[in-house]
This record gives structure tokens, sequence and C-alpha cells, in this order.
């Protein structure tokens, strides 16, 4: 996905989040709060593409920084946790003394047990071209 940001000219607006440093099992919350934040305050992108497992199943966030939004999307249709919530608001509303707003939208429902890594995907290619950068 990379590979298409840079070939469209868009890799100053697109950021992409390494899952597996913003697991919960074997890191810190101090370390995953740290690494979006680093990443966030020296990348400066207006929207950031996050992957994120749970157990087994695949959820994609997409972070708004500047309008303080994520968006969650899960064939599942379930809810982030809260625990995540406060992480993120740690990140980015501290940041801005705003609450985080979390906006949950009508997407791709799996019916097998291997479909939500695929519509990860297919959520992220929607996105970067169409060139959607908010809500």
């Amino acid at each position: 996905m990379d590979t298409i940001v840079v070939d469209q000219g868009r890799s100053s607006m697109y950021g992409f989040v390494e899952p597996q440093t913003i697991q919960p099992f074997g890191n810190t919350l101090q370390n995953r709060q740290h690494y979006l934040q680093t990443w966030m305050d020296e990348s400066k992108r207006d929207v950031y593409l996050v992957p994120y497992i749970e157990g087994s199943h695949w959820q994609l966030m997409v972070i708004i920084p500047k309008q303080c939004k994520i968006i969650w999307f899960c064939s599942l249709h379930r809810r982030m946790k809260n625990d995540l919530r406060t992480m993120l608001q740690g990140v980015i509303g501290k940041s801005r003394g705003q609450l985080v707003q979390i906006l949950y939208p009508k997407c791709n429902q799996q019916l097998d047990s291997w479909e939500c890594g695929f519509y990860v995907m297919c959520w992220i290619k929607t996105i970067i071209r169409a060139v959607i950068t908010d809500d």
C-alpha cells in the first residue's frame, strides 16, 4: 500500500503505523503511546492508517489527528475497547486538549473467520485510491 501512496505522490498525506508496535501484547502502554506520539509529531501526515489486531481479528483505525477523529472499521461490527480508546486519547486528544471522536461507519460484515484481514486491506486501498482525507 505504501507503494501506491508513493506512486500517487501522496506520501506526505498518508502515514502507516506498524501494527506490532501498538499491540498491548509485548508492549507497555508507555511504549505504545510514545511510538504513536513520536511518529505523528515527526511525520505530520494528515491521515494515519492503522491495522489493529485484537486476538485474531484485524480491524482498521483511520486516525485524523488535526480533526481529533478516529474512524473505526470492524468487519464484525465491534466497538473499540475502552483501553485502546484511553490510550489514543492520551496521544491524539492530549496535544489538542480535546476529546477524541470515534466514528463507526457502516462497513462490510465478514461471513467467514478469515475475511477480516482482507477487508482491512480493501478499506486501506479504497481510502488511498479515492484520496479520502476526512470523515
